[in-house]
């Protein structure tokens, strides 16, 4: 279970410091700028920020030098936004009708996921 939470932490922050790069796919498309803009803005209205909790995994307290360390993130729980994943669906789809693709691949292990 703890390595499947750390390959994800992993998968995810990488995924988040990789900068989007857009490639035009069209002779005319539109400019960059105001293609993502409008894209974001209609992707946000169709599908809002939804953050429903998620109840976080309990840990065994922690022992340093005979002295148990109780978690402190037990019964805690995190926010996460349902509409994620609609929202970049449609802002990608919303950006290759404009003329743009986003050409950012996805290296390593889990790149036969997503190239």
């Amino acid at each position: 279970m703890k390595k499947t939470i750390i390959i994800a932490s992993i998968f995810m922050l990488s995924a988040c410091a990789t900068p989007e790069k857009w490639e035009a796919k069209t002779t005319n498309p539109s400019p960059l700028d105001i293609a993502k803009n409008m894209c974001m803005q209609e992707a946000k209205a169709r599908y809002p920020a939804r953050y429903l909790s998620s109840r976080q995994p309990s840990f065994a307290p922690i022992s340093i030098k005979g002295k148990d360390i109780p978690n402190s993130t037990v019964g805690s729980s995190l926010p996460s936004d349902a509409n994620e994943w609609q929202r970049k669906d449609y802002f990608n789809t919303c950006m290759r009708a404009e003329g743009w693709e986003n050409k950012n691949k996805v290296t390593g292990l889990l790149a036969f996921l997503f190239n």
